[in-house]
Parts: C-alpha cells; structure tokens; sequence
C-alpha cells in the first residue's frame, strides 16, 4: 500500500549507493485485518571486489572486501526504518535480502543492535534465520563452504508476529551446469537447463510466514477510512479510545464494555456510513482485541 522508499546516499550518506544497491521499503496491509508491516529488501556490496577507492580495504580480519562499508550500510538501514520512511504508522518492521554477510559479522550484529547501537535494549533485531535454523542454517555455498548471506531479521513488534523461516534450497545445493547462466557453456550443458525452479541462481530465497494481529491503531485507521461521517466516525473512535485506555489500565471489563458499544453502534451504521461488509470486517477485527 502506498508508494515505495528508498534509502540511497542522498537519504544517508552513510549508505554508499554505488557500492550497495538502494534499499527498498514498501508497506504491505491485510486485506483480513487491516494489520500492516513494512519490509525492507536490500542488497549489500558484496565481497568479491574492494573498496579501497572509499578506505575500506580488506583488513584481513575473515569479514572479506568492504566490511565496513556493509556495517554503514546496515546502521543507516536500522536508523532509517526507525523514522517510518513509509509513513505506515505501524512497528511492525522486516529486514530481509542479501546482506553479504554471514550471521557473526558486524554488519549483522549492527542490525540487531537497532538504532541505538545498543544490544539488549527494546529496539533489537531478531535474526529469524538463526532462531528457527541455529548455526547450521545455508543458502550459499562457496568452495564447498556452506553458511548464509541471506537474511531475515524483524524488530521486536514483528518478530512474535513470525510463525516460521524457511531457506527454500533449490538453488545452492544444484549444479551451476544446471542453471540459466549460458556463458562458455557448450550446447550440450545448455540443453540441460529446464523452466523449472531449480538453480535459478546462486542464493537459496528465504521464506518467511507471518500471523500479523490487528492493533486498536488499525480498527482506529480503518474506521476513519470506511465511515464517511465526521460525527458517526468520531464518536467510533471515541469507543475505541475509551476500550484502548481501559486495556492499558488492565480493566477487561471496562474494555468489554467500550468495544461492545462500538460493535453495537457500527451494526447500526449498516447501510447508512458503513457498508455491511466494512461493518463486518470493523466488528470482526474488534472481536480479536
């Protein structure tokens, strides 16, 4: 929903645009229950040329070209997701793509220390790979050396809202002779491709299920989206507001009592500034709060 963002040099001059590929955020909503989340898909500089050019040499430390320019990279990316670049206004966030690097190098642990650069605080990042694989998790193998650049990592408000990851591996377990790559290839290796889903690059793609829960914020927003009368819409939001702060203060009845009033007056609304179907997806995302 809504246009896309992109997090380039000119956002973050700390995201070197033409070494990684710009960022790209799009805000998703479901059609279910109003929830929204954002992901981010990227891909970092890769490791395969230098960065001297920027100061960034190998430092012969294991990480390989342009680490530091992939950690930049990933704490511009933290930063930048923390100030809603979409306007969602939803905290539901998802980092995922080819970062370039493997789970225990910095530009990982940059993204799961969150925007205040502090690991252990309310902002971290979950690596979703790690917490339903562990270390023998792979997408990429290199000189028979597996491990994995291709990431999923979601902020504390998504994270528990991911039912499961899963590395789909049709691609770095099959032979290259199998894939699209034509290049000093002879006709015989080339006949061996198929239009199916194997080898259809070098990167196993990662999956990732999600049971996204519907928030007062979102009952909130679709009701000012569906109801087309200030007053009628202003006094919905007024039951919500009351059954939100009842929630906070831990009285359930009170909360009962405020979304029962709202479920009430959007039945009445039916066919006057409600559609029957707007009221029944309203009711029914009340019902689950």
């Amino acid at each position: 929903m809504g246009s896309f963002k992109l997090l380039t040099s000119a956002v973050d001059p700390r995201f070197i645009d033409t070494k990684s590929r710009p960022a790209l955020a799009q805000t998703f909503e479901s059609l279910e229950n109003g929830a929204r989340f954002t992901i981010v898909v990227n891909h970092l500089k890769s490791k395969g040329s230098d960065c001297n050019d920027v100061g960034d040499p190998d430092t012969g430390d294991g990480q390989g070209n342009c680490n530091g320019t992939r950690t930049m990279a990933a704490e511009a990316l933290v930063d930048w997701l923390k100030t809603d670049p979409t306007g969602s206004g939803d905290a539901d966030f998802l980092i995922m793509g080819d970062l370039n690097s493997y789970a225990k190098e910095d530009p990982i642990r940059a993204i799961q220390r969150g925007a205040d650069d502090t690991a252990g605080t309310g902002d971290d990042w979950t690596n979703l790979v790690a917490r339903d694989f562990g270390p023998y998790a792979y997408s990429y193998l290199f000189d028979s050396m597996s491990g994995y650049l291709d990431h999923a990592l979601g902020n504390a408000s998504v994270a528990s809202q991911v039912t499961k990851v899963a590395e789909w591996h049709i691609n770095a377990d099959e032979p290259d002779v199998l894939d699209y790559d034509t290049s000093f290839k002879p006709n015989a290796q080339d006949a061996l491709w198929a239009p199916d889903a194997y080898r259809t690059s070098d990167h196993d793609p990662v999956l990732v299920g999600l049971e996204l829960k519907a928030t007062f914020a979102d009952l909130k927003r679709l009701t000012l989206e569906y109801a087309n009368d200030p007053t009628v819409a202003a006094s919905l939001l007024d039951k919500l507001v009351a059954a939100e702060d009842a929630a906070a203060r831990g009285n359930t009845s009170a909360k009962t009592k405020a979304l029962n009033a709202y479920i009430n007056q959007v039945k009445a609304q039916i066919g006057k500034t409600l559609t029957a179907a707007q009221a029944e997806q309203l009711i029914r995302i009340a019902r689950t709060l």
